[in-house]
């Protein structure tokens, strides 16, 4: 039987949360919820992180997450589950907002999922940008991480993304970002208008910078188009890619 999860010090697990960065990755996902199909973009990403030889957990906290165990506050271990060759799942739907501080962090709870997976080499966080702002505290979140932003084609989930890099800049300090964009419609110039229109908005209002992007074919569930697995190579720590150095070169 596993162990049951105890209250810990918080201030010693934002120290192991944030600080071990050469032996695993945490990615804050941003939901949108313009998209209807985000599951396969969630999904799309943390196959990006597999392929490269990474162990990944997924936790998801969106809004539109399935209904957690009843277990998840007992026992998080046993709530994630294997969904795909390297990746495991947790449905985490309300459940970081049950374990907020005084202060108005659960950065506490994500130091707890993350003790329950000491295997894991990449943490992909997927909320709404309200959520993750308790998740990655000011102070916190800009220094260690790169929040990645989803949209598709239309103005709708363009601005529902915006939004979400102005809520993780203003309360976090996040000033780096990545962003996929899908539909499944291809239509590349389209995708290439919203990024330019997503990294203006970015550097104009929020002097905040969109480092890298991706286009996804959202009708085809098999492709792994190149600049995805470039911006997992990105949040990979060195140390993850070394140890998985053959399952990388065919990516070269």
């Amino acid at each position: 039987m596993r162990t049951a999860i105890h209250p810990t010090d918080q201030a010693a697990g934002l120290r192991r949360l944030f600080a071990d960065q050469q032996r695993r990755c945490l990615v804050p996902v941003a939901a949108n919820l313009e998209l209807d199909d985000s599951p396969y973009w969630l999904e799309a990403l943390a196959r990006a992180f597999a392929n490269l030889g990474a162990r990944v957990l997924v936790v998801d906290a969106g809004e539109l997450a399935p209904t957690p165990s009843e277990l998840i506050d007992i026992d998080l271990a046993t709530c994630m589950v294997p969904v795909h060759p390297g990746v495991v799942y947790l449905a985490a739907r309300g459940a970081a907002r049950r374990h907020v501080d005084a202060r108005g962090s659960s950065a506490g709870w994500l130091a707890q999922v993350q003790d329950a997976a000491p295997w894991a080499d990449c943490v992909l966080l997927h909320a709404s940008a309200r959520e993750l702002a308790r998740l990655l505290p000011e102070g916190q979140g800009g220094a260690a991480v790169v929040p990645v932003v989803l949209a598709g084609h239309d103005a709708e989930s363009l601005t529902e993304a915006y939004a979400a890099m102005k809520q993780l800049q203003q309360r976090c300090g996040c000033v780096v970002f990545d962003a996929v964009i899908g539909a499944a419609s291809p239509a590349p110039r389209r995708a290439r208008q919203v990024i330019e229109r997503l990294g203006s908005c970015a550097d104009s209002f929020l002097s905040a910078v969109l480092r890298h992007s991706a286009q996804l074919d959202t009708r085809d569930a098999a492709a792994m188009p190149a600049a995805l697995t470039e911006l997992a190579t990105l949040h990979l720590a060195p140390t993850v890619l070394d140890v998985h150095e053959s399952a990388f070169a065919p990516f070269c």
